[in-house]
């Protein structure tokens, strides 16, 4: 039987318990009835528990593995938590490191993830904390599937969640290096950075395909020795700004639902959850965040109630399930105010819950984000992920609805009018034709940067040759693109700090809205300069910085440098201005006044609008933002527009298909819902 208690469980709990047996007081006092408490006052409807951890010691009598010293006698005693986390109507969900096992590392050296080839050694035994297994090491592989036939064994389960599968290091064992060379006649790993080597791009594609045979082949074990229990692997690696972790979205595919515990910005945050959202097989995907301040390391900080609330709330927004991480004491106790601080957020989340599976999400604006690209072969500072979220702040800062297009997604494409794909790299030739046939069927594609040199033939003509030798460059606009990157001008252009394409002239009919400039540079004698303390432009060329053109039924813009994700406010704005070039303001669903530190998220179900205002500025400082406008483009007159949950009714009028209604004073976050 199918087991669906994901879709009732919005309040999700993980307490850190990766914990050493080297001192006879750790985990001593842990306490199953304590820390049911400790979930009961943190309001929690579900529970992951450590069944195991990154030391690789074993919290249930396992006969493959090495116990916790201080929990020997008491083998039981998870097993017993579950238990009563069951008799206090909450789920439970086993939690199991994959690669990361120090203790196992040391029992069985052959399994070593060898990242130095000269000392033969791996970052556990250069001094490092975590020891990390090879999934390409078979002897590991069938570890893990009998641990987790033991688990399946002991343990009464409603999920289990596998931690770390990615690669934490480059590994070079010699499992890696007969498989690499079995697969594709290399006789050596080569060095990943090494973009002009052919090798080198052979060797991170294998890696997305090596990590994707090992959790393929994990996840097939455990639903088979756990029929009915979901299985989900940490999704985080996705969306890290780390493009050597080998992962792609097959990792994903193989979930229940997605999850992963990420960190950054609310806006960052916000980005990540649209990205989850969208490659979820199953909703509400899950989002995990922790409750410190600053990081894990840092015990005793934590977020104060008003931090934690915005950012439990944000999560709600976007219809998600919200997981707050928590680490135990080395002796086993939990904090009670720490469960106070996490009830306090969740006390005011559940009031939201029964709201959350209203309708689909709203979104006028696509953007589109490689997982397999985040790098640059051409040493340009933006990759996918990095230009991705950039630009996600600003559409968030200018109330723009968007959603997240992945590769896995990009059929979705056609959803939207205008789809960006900045700094877009590592795409198939499937994702290529899914660009090319949006287009051709009346879609706007906006991309940018150097790396897919197919897209950039198909559409504009235009070749590759080279690019500047130097990191000051700038885009000088033409008449066609005054009005984008107004109010720069031919003789005082755009500044970039990035290498910069040397592409060159298109084919007839193409537009060039803006050409590249370069600052003096004396050929003979590069120490000779215009300007001491800088490099302004002086020399024009004719290379196109952006192009225009029609395809099919549409058209696609093309930026040689993704500055449309970059932090300056003129970077900024020229993203909005392309926007703008092909959907006005006047065609938004969702139009507001509302300050820059308001996102809007919006769902829409037949009979009803649902519309969040979430304050992503500092929850510390204690601003009330004042009342604004917010304007929904509906053909169905409403009934009602109302505040969420009290339903408290809101004035509003209707014109022309144009819904306007003045928001109450906002603190952090307000839902609002508009009946048809």
């Amino acid at each position: 039987m199918e087991n669906k208690w994901y879709k009732k469980s919005y309040r999700r709990s993980l307490v850190d318990m990766h914990i050493e047996d080297c001192d006879e007081s750790f985990l001593s006092e842990f306490s199953p009835e304590k820390y049911v408490e400790y979930l009961k006052a943190a309001k929690m409807d579900s529970a992951m528990i450590y069944l195991q951890s990154h030391v690789g010691l074993c919290h249930y009598p396992t006969k493959s593995g090495v116990v916790h010293k201080n929990l020997r006698g008491r083998e039981d005693v998870i097993k017993k938590t579950i238990d009563l986390i069951h008799k206090n109507g909450m789920f439970a969900v086993g939690y199991y490191s994959l690669i990361y096992n120090t203790r196992e590392e040391d029992r069985h050296p052959e399994w070593r993830m060898i990242d130095d080839t000269k000392t033969g050694t791996s970052p556990h035994q250069r001094g490092g904390r975590y020891g990390f297994l090879c999934p390409n090491n078979m002897e590991h592989r069938a570890f893990v599937k009998t641990q987790l036939s033991e688990l399946a064994e002991y343990f009464d389960l409603d999920g289990l969640f596998l931690d770390m599968t990615f690669w934490p290091a480059i590994c070079k064992c010699e499992c890696c290096r007969a498989r690499f060379e079995s697969e594709t006649g290399y006789a050596e790993i080569p060095d990943m950075n090494d973009f002009a080597s052919e090798a080198a791009l052979t060797f991170r594609k294998i890696r997305y395909k090596w990590m994707t045979d090992f959790a393929t082949d994990i996840t097939a074990h455990a639903r088979a020795v756990m029929p009915g229990v979901t299985v989900s692997h940490n999704n985080a690696s996705a969306v890290s700004r780390d493009g050597k972790r080998g992962v792609d979205e097959t990792i994903g595919d193989l979930c229940d639902y997605v999850t992963g515990d990420l960190y950054g910005t609310l806006l960052g945050h916000s980005f990540s959850m649209k990205y989850y959202r969208a490659v979820s097989n199953n909703q509400p995907y899950e989002y995990m965040l922790t409750r410190f301040s600053q990081n894990l390391s840092q015990h005793t900080l934590s977020k104060t109630a008003r931090a934690l609330t915005q950012s439990v709330l944000l999560t709600a927004a976007h219809h998600g399930a919200n997981f707050v991480i928590d680490a135990i004491d080395p002796v086993g106790t939990v904090n009670p105010e720490v469960a106070k601080l996490i009830g306090e957020a969740y006390s005011k989340e559940m009031l939201y819950e029964k709201y959350l599976n209203v309708g689909e999400s709203v979104s006028d604006v696509g953007l589109w984000y490689s997982i397999s690209g985040r790098f640059s072969k051409r040493e340009q500072k933006l990759d996918s992920l990095t230009a991705s979220t950039n630009l996600g702040e600003t559409f968030g800062k200018n109330h723009i609805l968007y959603d997240v297009v992945t590769n896995k997604t990009a059929e979705s494409m056609k959803r939207y009018k205008v789809v960006f794909a900045p700094a877009i790299a590592g795409l198939d030739k499937e994702h290529i034709e899914a660009a090319k046939n949006y287009v051709k069927g009346g879609g706007v594609l906006c991309f940018s940067g150097t790396e897919e040199t197919e897209l950039i033939r198909e559409f504009f003509g235009s070749e590759l040759i080279g690019m500047t030798d130097n990191n000051n460059t700038y885009v000088a606009p033409t008449s066609l693109g005054d009005d984008i990157l107004s109010p720069f001008t031919k003789k005082y252009p755009l500044a970039l700090a990035d290498k910069a394409p040397l592409v060159t002239a298109p084919r007839e009919n193409v537009r060039v809205l803006a050409t590249l400039t370069l600052p003096y540079r004396d050929p003979e004698n590069p120490a000779r300069f215009a300007s001491i303390h800088s490099n302004p432009p002086v020399i024009a060329t004719e290379h196109p910085m952006m192009m225009e053109a029609d395809y099919g039924l549409g058209k696609v813009m093309w930026l040689g440098v993704s500055f449309d994700g970059y932090e300056a406010r003129q970077h900024r704005e020229v993203a909005i201005k392309i926007l703008r070039r092909y959907f006005g303001e006047e065609e938004q669903t969702v139009t507001s006044n509302a300050p820059k530190m308001v996102e809007i998220v919006a769902y829409k179900a037949e009979d009803e609008w649902q519309i969040s205002l979430c304050n992503v500025g500092d929850a510390d400082d204690g601003r009330i933002i004042l009342p604004f406008d917010v304007t929904v483009k509906t053909e169905k007159e409403p009934k009602g527009v109302f505040v969420l949950p009290e339903m408290t009714p809101v004035d509003f009028t209707y014109n022309d298909g144009m819904l306007t209604f003045k928001t109450k004073n906002l603190d952090l976050f307000d839902m609002y819902s508009v009946k048809l």
